[in-house]
């Protein structure tokens, strides 16, 4: 692939094969790394979603990355471990696409519980994007939509060109049970 890059040749079918490999490598380890995490002890496991984001935030690498704050807000629910794997793994998708293409200066996550939903909501200030968000190779979308919908929420995401995203996932708790 770095040669196509570096002749000029990027827009050819075989950089285009290149590049398509090159994510779908990069998508099945993130999933290797997230299957590995489900079969550790379930003693680490936790039904407590904001203890669970936090170890996951706090484990982002150091250094130029950019600033990650993360808040609670209203009178936290306990949840089944499962569902609380699938919504880091939203969490930790979304901090990291925007770490790896959008080169935000702040990325916030906010985990707001409401008397019957939760949402978790992911904005960053990046450079954010236009146009189809599913392209060829590129999983993360998808698979954070899936995770959604394995626990009964719905993921919606915005953004704008040079304005930052924004990916929330809302569950209803009648959907949790």
């Amino acid at each position: 692939a770095k040669i196509f890059r570096d002749g000029a040749l990027v827009d050819t079918p075989a950089a285009k094969s290149c590049e398509l490999a090159r994510s779908m490598v990069s998508h099945c380890q993130a999933e290797a790394r997230r299957i590995i995490w489900d079969l550790r002890d379930t003693g680490y496991m936790t039904n407590i979603l904001s203890h669970a984001l936090s170890s996951t935030l706090n484990a982002q690498e150091p250094g130029d990355s950019p600033i990650v704050t993360f808040r609670v807000e209203g009178q936290e629910v306990p949840l089944a471990p499962a569902y609380v794997h699938h919504l880091v793994c939203i969490g930790q998708e979304a901090v990291s696409n925007a770490m790896r293409h959008a080169s935000p200066s702040h990325i916030a996550v906010h985990l707001r519980y409401e008397v019957d939903s939760l949402n978790l909501t992911i904005r960053d200030d990046g450079s954010g994007f236009r146009g189809d968000t599913a392209k060829v190779g590129h999983f993360g979308i998808p698979v954070m939509e899936e995770r959604a919908r394995k626990v009964g929420g719905v993921l919606r995401l915005q953004s704008s060109h040079d304005e930052g995203t924004e990916v929330s996932v809302i569950v209803s708790f009648n959907s949790l049970q």
